[in-house]
């Protein structure tokens, strides 16, 4: 970029500057000198004016431009650094200046970096182990249909059985009590109710009642108001009966029960608690 500055009035400077200077004072004293200054490639040239009162003009030049305090004229002049600069008086060029003098770059050394230790405590991650699912062990169940009690009698058709088995469970106070034996599994105690109903109209004479005990029940007790015969396989014999109800030691098979007792109008229960394998 070229820029042009018109000085005013006459310039006078005397030595100890060259050559350059004193063109400008033999053309200044007809005319005013008609400067072109042709930037310096990089960075800020500056020339410092000295003034025959003694005061100080400053020119900065730089790739944008030149500034300029306090003029001219000068009396004494210096430079701090060496230009590029051609300067003119109309189309003819009074003086080159030899080429700036490359100065090494100031190298700033990087302040020094302090790294700080990462103090930060890592806190260790806890596995905690899946819970461990315990499946129960599958309650092993004793259908209802091998427990069941199939009465047969000595004549047919004269005396109907209707048998209801009950499950015997503890309440809070200790005592036994009878709820439908809907689940049934190996130790629990059940209870054979069965009621022996004569449907003739006539008294009955010489008819028995057996039924087979289930291979998987062990007879605990009995609770009869007809004499009760019972056997191991080798024949039936009468037990002892001691009051209504009577606790079984024989690992008996089979019972049997004489009717003839059992009237139209009175129907006989009996009741065998029994314990399942």
């Amino acid at each position: 970029m070229m820029m042009s500055s018109v000085l005013s009035r006459s310039t006078r400077i005397t030595a100890p500057l060259s050559a350059l200077f004193a063109a400008m004072l033999s053309i200044s004293a007809y005319a005013a000198t008609e400067v072109y200054v042709t930037p310096n490639v990089g960075g800020t040239t500056t020339v410092i004016e000295q003034h025959s009162d003694g005061s100080v003009s400053t020119i900065s030049a730089s790739p944008s431009g030149i500034t300029m305090r306090d003029g001219m004229p000068y009396s004494v002049t210096t430079i701090n650094t060496t230009p590029r600069y051609s300067i003119r008086q109309g189309a003819t060029t009074a003086m080159t200046l030899p080429a700036p003098v490359t100065v090494a770059p100031t190298v700033v050394a990087a302040p020094a970096v302090t790294v700080t230790p990462d103090t930060t405590v890592m806190t260790p991650v806890t596995t905690v182990a899946p819970p461990v699912i315990t499946t129960a062990p599958a309650v092993t169940t004793v259908s209802i249909d091998t427990l069941q009690l199939q009465p047969t009698f000595s004549t047919p058709n004269v005396v109907n059985a209707n048998t209801k088995i009950m499950k015997i469970l503890k309440n809070s106070d200790g005592r036994d009590v009878a709820v439908p034996a809907n689940h049934i599994a190996p130790g629990d105690v059940i209870e054979y109710r069965t009621t022996y109903t004569n449907t003739s109209a006539q008294p009955i004479s010489n008819v028995n009642a057996t039924v087979a005990l289930p291979s998987n029940v062990q007879l605990v007790s009995l609770n009869s108001p007809l004499p009760t015969l019972a056997t191991t396989g080798n024949g039936y014999q009468t037990i002892q009966q001691m009051g209504n109800t009577t606790v079984i030691q024989e690992n008996y098979s089979g019972l049997r029960w004489d009717l003839a007792n059992v009237t139209t109008d009175a129907p006989q229960t009996v009741v065998i608690r029994a314990k399942v394998q």
